[in-house]
C-alpha cells in the first residue's frame, strides 16, 4: 500500500467517523428536553476506579427508577435541585441517595450518544489532519495573525523553523493590514536585542524602516531601551536618516534629537557590535556623526572624557581635538599621551599620535613632558612630532613616524578625521 492509498483510506475513515459522530450528536440533542419533569435514579455511587474505565465514556450503569413525586425533593416534587429544592431522597430500588451534589437523570438510558459523538468527531479531525501535518505545506494554512502572535510570544530564536520561514515569506511579499503591522512591531523590536539567532536584528531594523511612520516611531522608542544592541542599532538607523546623498555631497535633512546624540556618544564605548549587511562599526559611525554637530556634541564629549570606559575616553579625546574644543585639552591631552605608550591595545597609538599632530603647537608642552618621562615609544614619537613642527622637518618626521607605528595612513591632512589609527575622509 503506497502513500496515496494510505491518505485515501484515512480521509475516507475520517469522513465516516465524522458523519457518524454528527448523527450521534443530533440524536443526543433530540433526547435532551429541558422541560421534562420526570427524574430517574442514577444508581449507587461508584468508586473512582470504576468511573475511570474507558467504557464509562459511552456507557453508564444506571438504576433508572422514577423518582418523580417522592418526598424529600423540592416544590412540586422535584428531586435534587430545582426551585425550592435542596432535599435528599433515597431510591426505593437501589438505596442510592440523590440530592446534595448528585443530580437525578433526565432519562434512564445507559448509552451516552452525545459523548460518543464528540469523541468520533475529534477522532475524525485528527485522522484528517495527520496526512497534512506530514507534508511541507501545512504552515501555509496558518493565519498571518497567528504567526505574528507566535513570534511575539516566543521570539524569533525559539520560533519553529517552518512557522518562522513562512512568516518571513509573507512579510517579504507584503500585503499586511495596518493593524497587523502594528501588532508585528513589538516582535520586531524584540529582534533588535542581542540573542543567539544570526542576522535577525538587521532584518528587523530593515522591516521597521519599510513600515514608514509607525516603524520609525518604534525605532525612536528603541533609543530609550536598556539593551545595548537594540539602542545602538536604532541609533545607527536614525543617524542615516538625518542625511541624504546629493550631487553636492551629503546634506542634512533632519536635525538629530538629544536622545540620538546621547545614544551615539554612549556607542563610543567598547562593545562587540559590528553590523552586517554593509553597516559599519557603531563607534566609527558615531565618531563621524558627532563631528557634524560641534556645538551640540560638546557636552557629550566632555562627559566621555571622564567615562569609565577606556575606548570612550580615547575617542572623546580625539573628538575634543578634531572639534577644536580647546577648553577640553587639559583632559584630552593626558589621555592621548597615555595611549602613545607601547601597550597591548591595538591601534590606539596611531589614533593618539594623529590627534596630537592635529593639535600642532598646542601639544608642545605635553610632547616635551612625554619626551622626558615616557617609555621608549613615547620618547621617539614625541621627538618626531616636535621635529615635525619645525620648518622643513615634516617630510623626514612623517617617514620616521610611519616606521615607528608601522602604518601607511600618515600623515592626517586638514579636514580629515581619524578613528583608531585609520584615516577616513569626512565627505564619505
Amino acid at each position: 500500500m503506497d502513500v496515496h492509498e494510505i491518505v485515501y483510506w484515512s480521509r475516507l475513515g475520517a469522513w465516516a467517523s465524522g458523519g457518524l459522530g454528527s448523527v450521534l450528536l443530533l440524536w443526543a440533542l433530540a433526547l435532551w428536553r429541558p422541560g421534562r419533569a420526570r427524574r430517574f435514579c442514577p444508581g449507587p455511587r461508584e468508586r473512582w476506579w470504576r468511573r475511570a474505565r474507558p467504557m464509562r465514556l459511552v456507557m453508564t450503569q444506571v438504576c433508572g427508577y422514577d423518582l418523580t413525586g417522592l418526598p424529600g425533593g423540592g416544590a412540586g416534587g422535584a428531586v435534587g435541585g430545582g426551585a425550592g429544592g435542596g432535599g435528599e431522597v433515597v431510591c426505593p430500588e437501589c438505596g442510592g441517595r440523590v440530592g446534595k451534589g448528585r443530580r437525578p437523570l433526565r432519562r434512564a438510558w445507559r448509552g451516552r450518544p452525545g459523548r460518543l459523538g464528540v469523541a468520533l468527531v475529534v477522532l475524525a479531525g485528527v485522522v484528517a489532519c495527520a496526512p497534512m501535518l506530514k507534508t511541507r505545506s501545512w504552515q501555509k494554512l496558518v493565519p498571518t495573525t497567528v504567526l505574528i502572535g507566535v513570534k511575539r510570544a516566543v521570539g524569533t530564536e525559539w520560533m519553529p523553523t517552518r512557522l518562522r520561514r513562512e512568516l518571513e515569506n509573507r512579510l517579504d511579499g507584503g500585503g499586511l493590514y495596518a493593524w497587523q503591522e502594528r501588532f508585528l512591531i513589538p516582535g520586531l523590536q524584540r529582534d533588535l536585542r542581542s540573542d543567539r539567532f544570526g542576522r535577525n536584528a538587521v532584518t528587523a531594523i530593515w522591516r521597521l524602516r519599510l513600515m514608514g511612520a509607525p516603524g520609525w516611531a518604534a525605532i525612536e522608542r528603541s533609543l530609550l531601551s536598556q539593551e545595548r544592541q537594540e539602542q545602538q542599532l536604532a541609533a545607527e538607523a536614525l543617524r542615516r536618516r538625518c542625511f541624504v546623498q546629493t550631487w553636492k555631497g551629503r546634506e542634512l535633512v533632519r536635525e538629530p534629537s538629544e536622545v540620538l546624540l546621547r545614544a551615539t556618544a554612549e556607542g563610543l564605548a567598547r562593545d562587540e557590535i559590528n553590523w552586517w549587511a554593509g553597516m559599519g562599526d557603531n563607534a566609527y559611525e558615531g565618531f563621524g556623526f558627532l563631528l557634524q554637530f560641534p556645538e551640540r556634541a560638546a557636552p557629550y564629549v566632555a562627559e566621555g572624557l571622564v567615562s569609565d570606559d577606556m575606548q570612550r575616553r580615547l575617542l572623546s579625546a580625539g573628538l575634543a581635538v578634531q572639534l577644536r574644543r580647546s577648553e577640553m585639552y587639559h583632559r584630552a591631552v593626558p589621555i592621548l599621551v597615555a595611549h602613545v605608550a607601547d601597550n597591548a591595545i591595538r591601534r590606539d597609538a596611531k589614533f593618539a599620535v594623529a590627534n596630537l599632530a592635529l593639535m600642532k603647537h598646542d601639544a608642545v608642552h605635553a610632547l616635551e613632558g612625554m619626551k622626558e618621562k615616557g617609555d621608549r615609544q613615547q620618547k621617539a614619537i614625541a621627538e618626531l612630532l616636535l621635529v615635525r613642527l619645525q620648518p622643513g622637518g615634516r617630510g623626514w618626521a612623517d617617514e620616521r613616524i610611519n616606521r615607528v607605528l608601522e602604518t601607511y595612513y600618515w600623515p592626517p591632512q586638514e579636514g580629515d578625521w581619524v578613528t583608531l589609527g585609520e584615516q577616513r575622509w569626512s565627505n564619505e
